[in-house]
């Protein structure tokens, strides 16, 4: 699976390098991981979340929108809620 990403990946970017860090999972070291010529990984260091993109992106979010994803989680809440209360009502209703 890992190698088809990386060959979407390659694909959709052909003309350029990439430079990609990875972290210590396995499938960057499967044996039938195939790699690409335009794509070259650099290994993140073990334990290393400061230097994680993905992570520092996530702290940021839970730390400044905590507020923001309460009161949206709040309105989907509600909104499924009265979506299903109009439908249970359509099915009584029409059959």
């Amino acid at each position: 699976m890992m190698s088809l990403f990386l060959e979407n990946v390659s694909n959709e970017f052909k003309e350029f390098e990439i430079i990609m860090q990875i972290d210590g999972a396995g499938w960057y070291k499967a044996k039938g991981l195939r790699v690409f010529g335009n794509i070259h990984f650099i290994q993140q260091l073990t334990y290393s979340h400061e230097v994680n993109p993905t992570r520092r992106l996530w702290d940021e979010i839970k730390i400044k929108n905590f507020d923001a994803a309460n009161k949206i989680k709040h309105i989907v809440t509600n909104r499924l809620i009265l979506f299903i209360h109009k439908f249970i009502y359509f099915n009584e209703f029409y059959g």
